[in-house]
């Protein structure tokens, strides 16, 4: 019996400390906000090629390289409360992969918005498949 107690961990507090729990309860925190309004729509480049800008660099102004980075260390943030609160042996690990994998995010994301490509069915998440994500 005391096996099965040790299993279930200690009540409510387990909701608290678990890694499986923080994925919940930031989701909670961003669906809500963004519900109530309190959350902006994200900054992402725009669509270039043909039916955009004409080229990569012009799809992203100077204005939303900003909001990009700061969307990056929010997140960086978030995540990594929560990486902290459940294991905090791998926070290390977590601040140095982190931003890697937030930047060939951004790269699917200005990829994917190429227009002859995503007239074709290539968008960001295909993209983001190809690149390793």
């Amino acid at each position: 019996m005391s096996q099965v107690e040790k299993k279930r961990g200690n009540g409510w507090l387990s909701i608290f400390l678990q890694e499986d729990w923080w994925a919940v309860w930031l989701g909670f925190i961003i669906i809500t906000g963004a519900a109530l309004g309190k959350l902006n729509s994200p900054v992402l480049p725009g669509r270039w090629g043909r039916e955009g800008a004409e080229s990569i660099f012009s799809s992203v102004p100077p204005g939303i390289i900003i909001g990009i980075i700061l969307t990056g260390i929010i997140a960086l943030i978030l995540f990594g409360i929560s990486t902290f609160a459940s294991c905090k042996k791998e926070i290390r690990s977590y601040v140095i992969g982190f931003p890697i994998v937030f930047l060939i995010a951004v790269l699917a994301e200005l990829l994917g918005n190429y227009a002859p490509l995503r007239h074709y069915g290539m968008n960001n998440v295909i993209w983001a498949l190809a690149l390793g994500l």
